[in-house]
């Protein structure tokens, strides 16, 4: 391509999203320092890691009454009278009131929604306040962070 200063310019290729950027830089430098079967091993850990963190998570919504969907709410009942008496929560809020950290990660890296209010305009947080379990300090940085 010739540009208007009579130079030949190579045509730009989009910008990479820094997402993707970071990710090339990362491979590029696990080239750098180690070998090719090791890289793919880790990565192979990983994505188990990451199946098996689904798998948890599957488990922790059924057992909840919750659908698949990290954001969406349990409904506490089915007629109209009943949703007013009960309050409707998301899992985020669950696993809050549990201090269940695994599950908190789990949600949060699936995208859950830390700030979704239930409908008496609670938050995740909020659940924490009331947890007494030893991890609550640690489920309550999750959430902030």
């Amino acid at each position: 391509m010739m540009a208007d200063d009579g130079f030949d310019t190579p045509p730009m290729s989009p910008p990479m999203s820094p997402k993707s950027c970071a990710s090339t830089i990362t491979l590029d430098l696990l080239e750098e320092m180690c070998d090719t079967e090791q890289i793919t091993e880790s990565f192979a850990l990983h994505g188990k890691a990451k199946q098996l963190r689904r798998e948890k998570l599957l488990r922790f919504l059924k057992k909840h009454g919750f659908a698949q969907d990290v954001n969406e709410p349990r409904l506490p009942g089915c007629t109209a009278w009943f949703t007013t008496k009960k309050e409707i929560v998301y899992p985020i809020h669950v696993a809050a009131q549990l201090g269940d950290c695994q599950t908190i990660r789990a949600l949060l890296a699936e995208g859950a929604d830390p700030a979704k209010k239930t409908s008496k305009g609670r938050t995740a947080a909020d659940f924490i306040k009331e947890c007494t379990g030893p991890r609550r300090e640690e489920a309550a940085r999750m959430l902030r962070a």
